[in-house]
């Protein structure tokens, strides 16, 4: 590791702790005095229940959230070609080269996810992403139907820039959708401003395969980085902040 890199990657850990107000940062900042390399997955402690063999799955940041069994929504009606491959690709943000990743999990209904956005985010991209000491791959891990949608729409948006509005604009009105009993009509008026239509909306709500991709990366995560709640970080593969 650079030296660049094994200063910047503390700094990062103590500003994503400042942000979202986590009392032990001093305490870990202490512990990453070491180089980060001798820091691994095989270290994390504990693996997630697999998704699919959990009945009801709820977001415990949300409140009025209904649990639901994301694995069983119904798929009907006759699906639109969408390239998956496009559709299921890493979405970055910032230079790819920057000595740091962060991977952010996030649900789109979750509350504390909807605060970050809202509140911090500006302030972290202006701070890291645009100073290019750090980029940040936005990875779904949705906890309910209305998130699980937001992310499969979100999906079916290819341009990069357009996909990394729609998420700012999905929690900058998170009230206005994800909370309600209807959040489907919210959302078709969010994504019609970025090229999904009515008919491509249902089509990419309903695409199987889209489903199964997304929640196998929901698996992933949950198997490598022991993520398990919303929103959770992961910076450069190695250590996981769950927030």
């Amino acid at each position: 590791m650079s030296e660049k890199k094994s200063k910047l990657v503390p700094l990062i850990i103590l500003f994503i702790f400042v942000l979202l107000g986590v009392g032990m940062f001093v305490s870990m900042l202490n512990e990453r005095e070491a180089e980060l390399d001798s820091v691994t997955a095989n270290t994390l402690e504990g693996v997630a229940e697999n998704i699919e063999d959990t009945a009801e799955i709820s977001d415990n940041n949300l409140e009025n959230n209904t649990d639901v069994d994301i694995t069983t929504l119904n798929n009907t009606g006759e699906a639109m070609n969408i390239n998956l491959d496009a559709a299921l690709e890493e979405r970055v943000l910032g230079n790819p080269d920057a000595p740091i990743k962060i991977s952010e999990y996030s649900s789109f209904s979750c509350g504390h996810c909807g605060n970050f956005h809202q509140n911090v985010f500006a302030e972290f991209k202006a701070k890291w992403i645009d100073t290019e000491k750090a980029y940040l791959v936005f990875s779904d891990f949705p906890l309910n139907a209305p998130a699980l949608h937001a992310s499969l729409v979100g999906r079916c948006i290819t341009n990069n820039d357009q996909y990394f509005d729609y998420v700012e604009e999905v929690y900058a009105k998170q009230q206005n959708w994800a909370f309600q009993s209807d959040h489907i009509t919210p959302l078709k008026a969010i994504a019609v401003n970025y090229g999904i239509d009515s008919q491509k909306f249902d089509s990419c709500i309903e695409n199987e395969e889209l489903q199964a991709g997304l929640l196998d990366k929901v698996r992933a995560a949950q198997q490598q980085f022991n993520v398990n709640s919303t929103p959770s970080f992961v910076v450069n593969n190695a250590v996981t902040i769950a927030g």
